[in-house]
C-alpha cells in the first residue's frame, strides 16, 4: 500500500495529471481507468521490483590463510545497509 500511495503522490504532480486532466480513479481491481496512468503504476512497480534483483552475493567472512576476513564482513555489513534503504524507497 506504501508503494501505491508513493506513487500517487508522485504521479499526481506530473504533467499527465496536470496538463492533460487524468485521473486516479482505479477500476474493481486495482488499475487505473486512464490508461497513461496505469502504463506509469505497472512501470513504477517493475521499477521497484528490479531494484531488489540486482545485489552481489554476500561474502563469508573467513580469516584463515584464505578468505575474505574484515573485507568479508564489511562487504556484508553495506549490503545490510542497501537493502535497508531499499526497503524504504
Amino acid at each position: 500500500m506504501k508503494m501505491r500511495e508513493e506513487f500517487e503522490a508522485w504521479v499526481s504532480g506530473r504533467q499527465v495529471c496536470k496538463k492533460y486532466g487524468a485521473t486516479l480513479k482505479k477500476d474493481n481491481v486495482g488499475s487505473y481507468l486512464d490508461y497513461r496512468i496505469n502504463d506509469r503504476w505497472l512501470a513504477w512497480q517493475a521499477s521497484r521490483a528490479a531494484l531488489g534483483d540486482s545485489l552481489p552475493k554476500r561474502r563469508e567472512p573467513y580469516y584463515g590463510k584464505v578468505g575474505y576476513g574484515p573485507y568479508g564482513e564489511g562487504w556484508n555489513e553495506c549490503l545490510d545497509v542497501v537493502e535497508e534503504v531499499l526497503k524504504n524507497a
